[in-house]
């Protein structure tokens, strides 16, 4: 199931055209359930996309270079990052995918408690957000917190659930 849900985003990312939309993606090595971003990664790669993935450093995230050739170490938490991490400022145009514990049709997203995510989303919010997650992951609501963030797209094996117009349009989802 995670390999054909990891597929099935593949997809629909290929379908929206992302490789054309942004030459850095900023994605995350998954543990503990998340959907995993492999079978994207391998393929944005191989349009020269450039990778990076977010490490752990004290209470803010940043982000390093990734290729698959690189060798992980496990980071805080438990969470993967290169070996030896060259960091890396993402650009304003860069698309951002979140791994999600749960979210919204309103693309509210509940992740792991840190709030990592949240601040760094807060302080890039010209980054496109896109939620990676599972459509079972998906609730009715949840208490929303004045940091909380919501993400402009969430996007399952079932397909895309976006927060406005101009995200679909930017992503070239149709409704």
């Amino acid at each position: 199931m995670q390999l054909a849900h990891a597929r099935s985003v593949c997809t629909h990312l290929k379908e929206a055209q992302l490789h054309y939309h942004a030459n850095h993606i900023a994605g995350y090595l998954a543990i503990d359930g998340e959907l995993n971003l492999k079978p994207t990664f391998e393929f944005l790669s191989s349009f020269g996309v450039q990778l990076s993935v977010p490490q752990i450093c004290d209470k803010d995230l940043r982000f390093v270079r990734w290729t698959n050739r690189m060798p992980l170490v496990k980071g805080l938490y438990g969470i993967p990052v290169p070996e030896k991490p060259i960091d890396c400022k993402l650009p304003d145009h860069c698309v951002l995918l979140v791994p999600v514990v749960a979210f919204t049709e309103r693309a509210e997203r509940l992740g792991q408690g840190g709030g990592y995510f949240d601040r760094f989303l807060t302080e890039h919010s010209q980054l496109l957000a896109i939620g990676i997650a599972h459509s079972c992951q998906q609730i009715d609501s949840f208490p929303v917190a004045g940091h909380d963030r919501p993400l402009d797209a969430v996007l399952t094996e079932a397909g895309w659930i976006t927060a406005n117009e101009k995200t679909r349009k930017r992503l070239n989802i149709v409704s």
